[in-house]
Parts: C-alpha cells; sequence; structure tokens
C-alpha cells in the first residue's frame, strides 16, 4: 500500500529558482467585454490563444 502523498505543484512550479509563467493562470478578458458571437484571438506570453463563448454551455 503506498501511503506516500502526493506532491503539491504551486502556481508557476516548485522550484523558487525558476518562475514557470506557463504553469500559473492569469486572467485575460473580462466576460462582460468578450464578443460572444465570434473567437478573440490575442497573444499572451508570446502564445497565440483563442478564446470564445461556448453558446451551449453559457461559459
Amino acid at each position: 500500500m503506498d501511503t506516500q502523498l502526493e506532491a503539491e505543484i504551486l502556481p508557476g512550479g516548485n522550484d523558487s529558482e525558476f518562475f514557470q509563467v506557463q504553469e500559473s493562470w492569469y486572467p485575460v478578458h473580462y466576460i462582460k467585454d468578450l464578443d460572444k458571437s465570434k473567437p478573440t484571438p490575442f497573444t499572451l506570453l508570446g502564445q497565440d490563444i483563442v478564446i470564445w463563448w461556448d453558446k451551449f454551455t453559457q461559459s
């Protein structure tokens, strides 16, 4: 029986000498300002990203 607890992964990773920006969540858009009729592309930290409103789940 394995009694060892899983290590908790902290935001930005567990290495205090190196912050992993891609391991953290960032607010990127206010829902009230999101165009719900089409996808919204943008770039964050050099990554191309698209957010959209899902009309079926209303989120």
